[in-house]
């Protein structure tokens, strides 16, 4: 038993470990209709964050729309998701690596597919295979070592919590770039591991901008940090960091980053930020029954800084805490670049605000175009994520100072401590697959309208409704999915960054008329709603319910002579 809890493996051989295990869980997690992405789930899907109401849908639904629609520059652009202007993949985060591969499906097939169930799984077992694969680096090469990081991967709360919105799922992109950090610290292959970082840079970028951020800001740090080692000559650092620009720049400009529809900021930087407890304090916990619905939030929108490292992870710091100060300035000196960042990401990700558990315990004032420009990033709370992969992957790394047994002790107490800790979560995500959410209006007669015509107009249009949430916003979203099955154009968007007429939409006092091609949903707040649901009493292609008045039902014989 010693011998093997002491023997290093080769990597393929850890990798497979970590591969078996992710799969089996997922399983557990995820039903093969889920995977297929044909289960009713899909019909109006919903996670664990705030607005998984929204995101999800609107993520399939430009996805849905995206490999449906023709080629064309700039490459992600749709034109019947809000219509008639149009808009963009991007931001409707519907991961436009993942929609490219959709589409070329759909063209060899002619069907159109829903890819995000097993995208879901990918995520999962790729925390688990990348983060098994930095643990490696850092020299921790036995089995137990690598259980523990696929464990933990496959467990962390960042990713658990994070259910509901699909593209950031896919934070195993961030510890790949933690791990070809460590990696070109170590390789005789610079110009390999060069490429490699190139291809995940570009990934990132075609995923999700909050992970290319990271992505490539722990990348540039590994190619500065080379020249500060003199394992790179500053000249050919240099050029590779204007090579990896000059590839961002060229991706950005052919898939639209730079012209995109609507505000690039948006008001909220300060507000969705991380609380300084929240890394240490159990939150969504089952070791701490009483908090397995909490949430720190002093402001309102800091869910989004949501990062709690878990007991296990806890632990293990704890003990691994005197061996890492130990490392000396020396030592961290070697990773000024990537300290540097890490420290400029957390700071972001607290902002001006800073907040420890509901006090506000210091404001720093800022530039108004300061704040303008940080708007660009305004769910900063996401950026304490790299620092919490890291510290957790230091943490597993050093167990072994602990001795062999010891070690091993601790890692498998951790494992444990981990699964019990994010029960509850699980049992969430395992909740809102198994029990699909009930749509706002009748699938069928929505469907009806939509298929008999060549667009369906919202009255107002989602970006145009005041409330953050309510019965209205949820029926423009299942609006959104429902046409984007269909492939009609609509022109409402659930997006953070839109831009609407709602000039317009309110110009609008007449129903439409019969046979026209446009179906047009009426919502109460609407102005002309009551005026409009009174003349439509009469009109047999109307129908109202008590949140709708939806027009352009088809007639008995499921067309109209008129309709071209």
């Amino acid at each position: 038993m010693r011998a093997l809890l002491a023997t290093p493996q080769k990597l393929p051989v850890l990798l497979a470990i970590s591969a078996g295990i992710a799969v089996l869980f997922c399983l557990s997690l995820f039903d093969l209709p889920f995977l297929a992405g044909t289960s009713a789930f899909w019909n109006n899907p919903r996670g664990l964050i705030a607005h998984s109401w929204g995101d999800m849908s609107t993520s399939l639904s430009g996805l849905l729309y995206f490999e449906q629609d023709r080629w064309r520059l700039p490459l992600f652009r749709v034109a019947k998701l809000a219509a008639p202007a149009g808009t963009n993949v991007i931001v409707t985060d519907s991961v436009p690596l993942l929609a490219l591969l959709a589409r070329v499906l759909f063209r060899l097939t002619g069907e159109t597919i829903n890819p995000f169930g097993a995208w879901t799984a990918c995520c999962f077992i790729g925390s688990a295979l990348s983060f098994t694969w930095l643990v490696a680096l850092l020299g921790r090469r036995t089995p137990v070592e690598a259980l523990a990081a696929t464990a933990i991967a496959l467990t962390m709360p960042v990713l658990l919590y994070r259910w509901g919105h699909l593209a950031l799922l896919a934070q195993f992109e961030i510890v790949l770039a933690l791990a070809l950090y460590v990696h070109a610290r170590r390789t005789t292959r610079p110009a390999a591991n060069t490429l490699a970082a190139f291809a995940l840079c570009a990934a990132s970028l075609w995923t999700q901008i909050y992970l290319f951020l990271m992505v490539g800001g722990i990348l540039a740090a590994s190619l500065i940090q080379a020249a500060f080692d003199r394992r790179e000559r500053p000249a050919t650092a240099a050029i590779k960091l204007a090579a990896m620009a000059v590839l961002v720049l060229v991706l950005g400009k052919i898939s639209g980053h730079f012209d995109l529809p609507g505000p690039a900021s948006a008001e909220g930087f300060g507000l969705f930020s991380l609380n300084l407890l929240s890394p240490i304090v159990p939150q969504r916990s089952g070791l701490v029954p009483s908090m397995a619905g909490l949430v720190l939030d002093g402001t309102g929108g800091q869910y989004e800084g949501f990062s709690y490292l878990g007991g296990s992870v806890l632990l293990l710091l704890a003990f691994a805490a005197p061996s890492l100060a130990r490392q000396g300035r020396q030592r961290w000196r070697g990773h000024i670049a990537l300290l540097l960042v890490l420290a400029g990401f957390a700071a972001v990700a607290v902002t001006n605000d800073v907040y420890l558990g509901p006090w506000r315990v210091l404001h720093i004032p800022l530039p108004h175009t300061l704040v303008a420009l940080a708007g660009v990033v305004r769910s900063s709370g996401r950026f304490i994520w790299p620092l919490l992969y890291l510290a957790t992957a230091l943490a597993i790394a050093r167990a072994s100072r602990l001795g062999v047994v010891r070690g091993a002790a601790l890692l498998l107490a951790a494992i444990v401590l981990q699964w019990v800790d994010t029960a509850p979560l699980r049992a969430a995500l395992s909740a809102s697959i198994a029990a699909p959410a009930a749509a706002p209006m009748p699938p069928a007669l929505l469907n009806a309208a939509i298929s008999a015509n060549r667009m369906i107009t919202v009255l107002p249009s989602y970006a145009c409704l005041q409330a953050l949430e309510g019965p209205s916003k949820e029926i423009t979203v299942q609006v959104q999915l429902a046409a984007a099955r269909l492939n009609v154009a609509t022109n409402t968007l659930y997006a953070g960054r839109a831009a609407p007429n709602c000039d317009r939409e309110a110009a609008r006092t007449s129903l439409p008329a019969a046979g026209s091609g446009e179906a047009t949903l009426y919502l109460p707040e609407y102005q002309a709603f009551a005026a409009l649901r009174a003349l439509a009493a009469s009109r047999p292609d109307c129908q109202a319910g008590r949140a709708y008045l939806l027009c352009g039902l088809p007639p008995s014989d499921g067309r109209y002579p008129t309709k071209g």
